[in-house]
């Protein structure tokens, strides 16, 4: 009894850990090993020292090649001159095996054969010099003798020399990073307010009747401010799966003192009834400090934020609906 409950044990564990690399490869993308890419990992790894170093180069090029080729099928900007692991010299005294994503950062991509995924507790090594502000690490198994690899997955961390394979998130989620990445990257513009009475707007912001149907505009006009009012719209996206759109709606009114009425609204989009459920909208101070919000319910056909703010003041709108959301600036 000694002896057979530790062997059930591992074997159990065994059927855990093999489950768990199946499910992962169950998420996987194949890819075919192109020709170029093969010669380049043979090139690279020719001019290495010793044969440890030669094997390295090889595996490490080929990752990034398969990586670079999977992200170019899905349009996404590449620069392999601008990574170390295509500089030479890093080889040399480095383990390098980056991709330059222009106005993303570095990938990492890190190679396992085969026959690795076959341990009880299948892993990939991460050198300690990987930079641990990477975007994250993808992990692909590689068969150069059947010219196959395989995109098992993976990490927004860069752990320290050793990443579980069964750990690894999806390619998916890897597009989900890349896709937040570039909203954090896009600058914020600031509207100028006091230019709306010049009759000047910046892109994006138009007529609400061009946002809206014939049906809904005089709806619309049915809350129409006094003359001195300069209304403006923009459509708002939130969300990736399914995208959802609304419409922001910024209305300004000059008074007799120096300080100038605001009204923030949303509206359905021209292919919607309602507003979307949990939709909220916070006006945000220049310290970034919420200073009033309100949110949908499922029958809202609009809703809206009144307050004054004097000449120069800033402040912010933020639409969120569920993890996702816009913040558009304003100057009075």
């Amino acid at each position: 009894m000694s002896i057979s409950l530790p062997i059930e044990t591992h074997l159990y564990q065994r059927k855990i850990v093999m489950y768990s690399i199946n499910a992962i490869k169950a998420k996987s993308i194949p890819l075919s090993i192109t020709q170029t890419a093969l010669e380049t990992a043979l090139q690279f790894a020719r001019l290495q020292p010793t044969l440890e170093k030669r094997c390295q180069v090889y595996y490490n090029t080929l990752a990034v090649c398969v990586v670079n080729d999977y992200m170019q099928m899905l349009g996404i900007d590449t620069d392999l001159s601008a990574s170390d692991s295509w500089n030479q010299v890093l080889h040399l005294v480095a383990d390098v095996a980056d991709l330059m994503l222009p106005g993303l950062g570095r990938l990492e991509c890190r190679s396992v054969t085969p026959e690795s995924l076959q341990s009880n507790t299948p892993i990939c090594y991460i050198p300690p010099e990987v930079p641990d502000d990477q975007i994250g690490i993808v992990v692909v198994e590689i068969d150069p003798e059947l010219q196959q690899a395989t995109l098992l997955g993976f990490s927004p961390t860069v752990p320290t020399t050793e990443l579980a394979i069964n750990q690894l998130q999806t390619m998916d989620d890897l597009l989900d990073r890349l896709e937040d990445i570039k909203t954090e990257n896009i600058p914020i513009l600031v509207t100028q307010l006091s230019q709306w009475l010049q009759k000047q707007f910046a892109a994006g912001w138009q007529s609400l009747e061009s946002l809206l149907s014939t049906q809904k505009v005089e709806m619309a006009l049915n809350f129409r401010a006094p003359a001195s009012t300069v209304e403006r719209a923009k459509l708002i996206e939130l969300g990736s799966r399914p995208m959802v759109k609304t419409i922001l709606v910024v209305e300004i009114t000059p008074t007799s003192t120096p300080e100038m009425n605001i009204t923030v609204g949303m509206r359905p989009a021209v292919d919607q009834t309602y507003l979307p459920e949990y939709l909220q909208v916070a006006i945000v101070d220049a310290d970034g400090a919420s200073v009033m919000e309100v949110s949908a319910n499922s029958a809202n056909k609009n809703m809206q934020l009144q307050f004054c703010s004097e000449p120069q003041e800033e402040f912010s709108v933020k639409v969120t609906l569920g993890d996702t959301s816009v913040i558009e600036k304003f100057v009075v």
